[in-house]
């Protein structure tokens, strides 16, 4: 076979060599080298791509997932006109064989950049072992108070941000609070020992409830390496989910880890509403975690929030609730085993470790959240 021939295989099946290549690392890893391969990733790999992406690309001044996406209309328009062309020459079984392999080369393709451009980040350790937090569960006297001093601190903050008891409608600038955030985010990341390679970009995914239709406020995107928010979301809502989403850019993979991180980030800052907007949503967490235990005494945690805050918690209801939810039982359990099949024991149910996570900080003798945003 002369060297064309061997290209044209290449070619073809370049997605299952990919692929194959991918699931070797899974199963090496899998075989008591998680360690291993995670070090060779975040420490040669990762750095490298995210530092190339977000120097060029990464300038671009819409989502590279809109590229994305067209990119893979255009061949999957290619694949189709292929196997109609071979259908007409080889007969139409063949064509159809043709497309399929064609997918499934694709598919290999996408599997194997998954990981390469992000995925791999699964084989890290947790949050709670590289800052030696803990092993420790809160009580329900713990959840009391904690609840009842963020409720406390909501309420000053609202105060502050406005003496007014109608919804905040004040929106930040898109693209200064990113920048903002990412240097918030880079400073408290390396204060605490962690990477943060790059400048990871935050974009606003449109149309508006795109993302929100799906139960979701946000996604990572690895073959676009870049974090999305629906604009859709109340504005109170922005620079946490921002946050967020830009620890994921970071290399953190577990969900409740982002929320942990957002909210480090988010209230130590010396803006109101970026430490009102963290304070808000951590304490929807301590909500439903004393919820589910009482009812009757999360009620009267809610009716302590100032009038102010509870018209807040009701306009990004109203935001939300623009944009009902598509399928959103088939959205959770797709996601939910997503997670769980990549090491997230609890599975969409990690998003409430927020709350674990803020009492093991607290535990570990650093201090908790406070107005100053002093941590």
């Amino acid at each position: 076979m002369n060297s064309a021939g061997t290209l044209v295989i290449i070619k073809q099946w370049s997605g299952y060599f990919l692929a194959l290549f991918t699931f070797i690392i899974h199963r090496y890893a899998a075989s008591g080298h998680t360690t291993g391969v995670y070090g060779i990733y975040s420490r040669m790999i990762y750095p490298g791509l995210r530092k190339l992406y977000d120097h060029s690309l990464g300038n671009l001044p819409f989502p590279f997932i809109y590229v994305v996406i067209s990119l893979l209309a255009v061949l999957l328009a290619v694949m189709v006109r292929q196997a109609i062309k071979t259908g007409k020459i080889k007969g139409m079984a063949r064509g159809i064989v043709q497309f399929f392999l064609l997918v499934i080369n694709l598919a290999g393709w996408l599997y194997f950049l998954f990981y390469f451009l992000w995925g791999f980040n699964y084989y890290g350790p947790t949050l709670s072992s590289r800052l030696n937090l803990p092993l420790a569960k809160p009580d329900s006297l713990w959840l009391t108070k904690e609840i009842e001093g963020v409720t406390a601190t909501v309420n000053l903050m609202r105060r502050n941000i406005s003496t007014d008891t109608t919804e905040l409608e004040t929106c930040p600038d898109w693209d200064e609070l990113e920048l903002y955030l990412r240097n918030e985010e880079a400073g408290l990341l390396a204060s605490l020992g962690q990477r943060t390679d790059g400048k990871v970009r935050i974009r606003a995914l449109r149309p508006k409830g795109l993302l929100l239709r799906f139960s979701t406020a946000g996604v990572y995107i690895p073959f676009a390496c870049e974090g999305h928010v629906d604009p859709g979301l109340h504005c109170l809502q922005w620079p946490f989910t921002m946050a967020h989403e830009m620890a994921h850019g970071y290399g953190f993979t577990d969900e409740g880890e982002c929320n942990f991180i957002a909210l480090l980030v988010c209230s130590r800052s010396d803006r109101d509403l970026v430490r009102y907007s963290a304070l808000l949503t951590y304490w929807k967490y301590l909500y439903f975690d004393v919820s589910t235990s009482n009812d009757t005494l999360a009620s009267k945690h809610y009716y302590n929030l100032h009038a102010g805050v509870r018209a807040d918690l009701k306009a990004i209801r109203k935001a939300s609730d623009k944009y009902p939810d598509i399928m959103p039982q088939l959205r959770d359990l797709i996601y939910d085993n997503y997670l769980k099949s990549h090491g997230v024991k609890k599975g969409l149910a990690s998003y409430n470790e927020i709350v674990d996570l803020m009492y093991k900080w607290q535990k570990s003798g650093r201090r908790g959240v406070f107005v100053t945003g002093d941590l």
